[in-house]
């Protein structure tokens, strides 16, 4: 029976706390994490307003850039960089309004932000921003004026000015507040309520705290974010400083502190006052990262944030990393990420995020790309040095992606992925020996993990090269290496791949007592599936029913009703099979594959089905994915069954020479196996049949 795999397997757990930490690494790693604070709303352009009077405007694009201090009050520049920050989070409230925010500033201005007024229009205008507000600070600590410019972006010209006096440490909000009056009057929107003004109530009544969160603010924007929680000690001593714990929730799950994100993030989403927009839609998205225990829970979230907010890259990239890592859905997570990266081409996480998401789309050569423009700035970064491997491998550059994998060796010879890699590279060359070395050498190490891992890997080989009772041998081994190690998690993995192996071999009694061993392994693995194609192959029909829908029954309101009708299919298309109904087997298989994956399919039961039907065309392309998978040998016997049945496949339409071509490959694995099996026979027959 064919598992579909349309959606989650409905008997795997939620990821656990160090799951969720992990994913979470992936999804804010990204420097600047502390920009979400400060990015501008979504809109679209629209004609300038006030130029009838009244008139409302319409999705209009402003930009605030940070006030310069002026004369002798350099020591009021604080106040020139909280303006902006506490303004644009006042003004994006309006759904009217887009608001280029100092981050958006910082993406458009790169490497260096502008300081000149020349600067600031020609940025404001590759934002397309119709409107730029900037201005000056002076004055002294206790009582500083704002006096901010109003300017048209097309014409360059002031449009209008204010000054705002009496700024002192009781009044900051205030004035933030009737600035920001200023600028919806000029634009004809609504005056704010007078009640409770937006910001009065979220900015400090002290300097110390708001130039706390200033340079936190800053430090997490440069990627520090352990020296952001830090420096916002003073802003965290205010009670009701809002935005500081918002700051605080976005700083320590940039560091990977999920426990402090939550405690930062969950007082937040209980308050009843106003809220920036932001602040109101993305504590949700960041309480379903790390309180539900699922992160997928994050995806409703975040789209309702970017529905907002879609120019805002950091959510873009959450998004995208759950999209690929999640979900597995590597396309969407394209072009999300390809969003991302148009807003700040510098940004080396997305580039990275991008690369794998491309590889596991298919398409190789693309991701080699990007993925060597990413590790120019990132050398040691041996995980994203190994998906650049696989793509070499993956678009016929094996001789390069052997020497990507080396360079990683080279740091740390352990490295098990590493190795895994660069043994599946020696066997493309068929160079089976130099695999095993390379394994045994792992098998002698003096850490138990690896002394499992190469162990199992030998058990793969010896079955790839058609030695079956070695093989089997060492995959018993490797199971007792991970009990003795106290690693479960590897133990009910071995087991599963050992129980396979004894069902492909026929050795069903064996395998079913190799599933049982699973159920008394902690490793979160389910046998039921693989022990009810036991019993099909078995012939005990009735058996492999009942199974399955106690199964069903245990599943129910944890998977969609299309799933579980899919399992039901599979399981009824492998009986047909079994049984020599083979029309009936295609019908039924194929309605349990995934909606989306004609293209994609390699159900080797469908493939074998199609052969029997007159369908050897679409078994082909079905056993050439099964043959071409870069992770073939992760099932060394059914790799080359699934070569015999491609040979089969190709001599059915008269392609001798790559029939040909796929029998002598299956015999160049198995020619001297010690284990009788029928494909073995077959395919000699074949070959003197087609005089080769």
């Amino acid at each position: 029976m064919d598992e579909p795999d349309s959606s989650p397997s409905p008997g795997s757990r939620p990821l656990g706390p160090l799951a969720i930490v992990l994913v979470a690494g992936v999804l804010l790693a990204a420097a600047g994490v502390a920009y979400l604070l400060f990015r501008g709303s979504s809109g679209h352009g629209a004609s300038p307003a006030g130029s009838v009077p009244g008139e409302v405007a319409r999705k209009t694009c402003i930009v605030v850039v940070p006030f310069r201090s002026s004369g002798n009050s350099g020591d009021l520049a604080w106040l020139g960089q909280a303006a902006p920050i506490f303004l644009t989070l006042s003004l994006e409230d309006d759904p009217d309004l887009k608001v280029l925010t100092p981050e958006r500033v910082f993406d458009l201005t790169k490497p260096a932000s502008p300081v000149t007024e020349e600067a600031e229009i020609k940025m404001a205008r590759k934002g397309g921003a119709s409107f730029l507000l900037r201005g000056q600070v002076s004055g002294a600590p206790g009582s500083a004026v704002f006096e901010a410019s109003w300017v048209e972006v097309a014409s360059e010209k002031e449009r209008g000015r204010w000054t705002v006096t009496g700024i002192a440490e009781d009044s900051f909000g205030h004035k933030l507040d009737e600035l920001a009056q200023h600028v919806r009057q000029e634009l004809g929107l609504a005056s704010l309520g007078s009640e409770e003004p937006p910001l009065a109530s979220l900015v400090p009544v002290k300097e110390a705290p708001t130039r706390s969160f200033v340079e936190a603010s800053g430090l997490l924007t440069q990627g520090d974010p352990s020296a952001a929680l830090d420096k916002l000690g003073e802003a965290l001593k205010i009670e009701n400083f809002h935005l500081a714990r918002f700051l605080e929730a976005l700083a320590a799950a940039q560091r990977g502190d999920p426990q402090r994100a939550i405690r930062a993030a969950v007082p937040l989403s209980k308050l009843s006052r106003p809220l920036p927009a932001r602040v109101t839609l993305l504590i949700p998205a960041i309480l379903a990262l790390y309180q539900s225990g699922n992160p997928r829970t994050a995806v409703v979230p975040l789209e309702t944030f970017l529905a907002r907010f879609p120019d805002e890259k950091i959510p873009l990239s959450w998004l995208g990393a759950i999209e690929l890592f999640l979900l597995h859905e590597p396309g969407p997570a394209t072009a999300v990420l390809q969003r991302c990266l148009s807003l700040d081409p510098s940004n080396s996480d997305a580039l990275r995020l991008l690369g794998q998401a491309i590889l596991e789309s298919g398409q190789a050569q693309e991701a080699a790309r990007l993925l060597q423009e990413y590790l120019k700035t990132h050398s040691d970064d041996d995980a994203a040095g190994l998906l650049l491997a696989k793509a070499l491998r993956n678009s016929g550059r094996g001789d390069e992606a052997l020497r990507a994998v080396d360079g990683v060796l080279a740091r740390k010879h352990e490295n098990i992925i590493a190795v895994v890699l660069k043994g599946s590279l020696l066997l493309d060359q068929r160079k089976p020996q130099e695999a095993v070395a390379l394994y045994q050498k792992l098998a002698a190490s003096s850490e138990a993990r690896s002394r499992a891992e190469g162990k199992a890997l030998g058990g793969r080989v010896a079955l790839l090269m058609g030695h079956f009772h070695d093989g089997l041998r060492d995959l018993r081994g490797a199971v007792d290496q991970a009990r003795q190690a106290k690693i479960p998690s590897l133990q009910g993995q071995y087991l599963m791949t050992l129980a396979q192996a004894q069902a492909t071999l026929g050795r069903n009694q064996e395998a079913l007592g190799t599933y049982a061993e699973v159920r008394n392994v902690e490793a979160g693995l389910d046998p039921n599936l693989m022990i009810i194609n036991v019993m099909v192959s078995q012939k005990q029909y009735d058996t492999a029913r009942s199974m399955l829908e106690d199964q069903i029954a245990h599943w129910k309101g944890k998977a969609s009703v299309d799933f579980l009708e899919k399992l039901r299919s599979s399981l009824e298309g492998s009986i047909a099979l079994e049984e020599g109904n083979y029309k009936d087997a295609v019908a039924r298989l194929e309605a349990a594959l995934p909606d989306r994956a004609s293209a994609s399919v390699k159900s080797e039961s469908l493939g074998r089905a199609l052969l029997e039907t007159g369908n050897p065309g679409k078994a082909e392309a079905i056993f050439r994915r099964i043959t071409e998978d870069p992770d073939r040998y992760t099932d060394p016997i059914g790799y080359v069954r699934g070569l015999a049945r491609l040979g089969e496949a190709c001599e059915k339409q008269g392609k001798k020479d790559e029939a040909l071509r796929a029998y002598r490959e299956v015999l160049s694995w198995w020619g001297a196996a010690d284990y009788s099996l029928p494909e073995i026979e077959k395919t000699k027959e074949a070959l003197k049949r087609l005089g080769g």
